[in-house]
């Protein structure tokens, strides 16, 4: 038995119009999720470490981030040099053990960071971390 076939080969004009909305509406999206969007936080640029035997962290720990103006951050908020002590006790007091991590930028002299690890003892710390970023495999020659 022999059926007929009613498919017939498309010869005309392609429309253009819904490729074109399709791609201007791709290139949109494209644009949209670049990094024309405002990323909130500061701009903070870690060290680059040799060792890959970086320490972890087990316990209860507090961030205070340094970026290159100088600016202090303790859990994301802003921070003053002379309040810093005082809002470390803070902490030490909800959690006895607590660590202190320093995420400092790259460009940060090493001064900042005694004075925050000065700081911290102050407040009742015992350990404090700074914060490095691994060297790749392909960074490290």
């Amino acid at each position: 038995m022999k059926f007929p076939r009613n498919a017939k080969l498309f010869r005309g004009h392609l429309d253009v119009a819904p490729l074109a909305g399709t791609f201007f509406l791709l290139a949109m999206f494209l644009l949209m999720h670049t990094h024309m969007v405002y990323l909130p936080g500061a701009n903070i640029r870690l060290p680059r470490y040799n060792d890959q035997a970086l320490p972890g962290l087990t316990g209860p720990f507090v961030v205070l981030a340094m970026d290159p103006q100088g600016i202090l951050y303790l859990d994301n908020q802003v921070v003053e040099q002379a309040e810093l002590v005082a809002r470390l006790r803070k902490q030490v007091e909800k959690r006895p053990a607590v660590t202190l991590v320093i995420q400092a930028d790259e460009k940060v002299p090493l001064e900042r960071f005694f004075k925050a690890s000065q700081a911290a003892t102050e407040a009742g710390i015992e350990k404090v971390l700074i914060a490095a970023r691994p060297r790749g495999k392909a960074e490290a020659h």
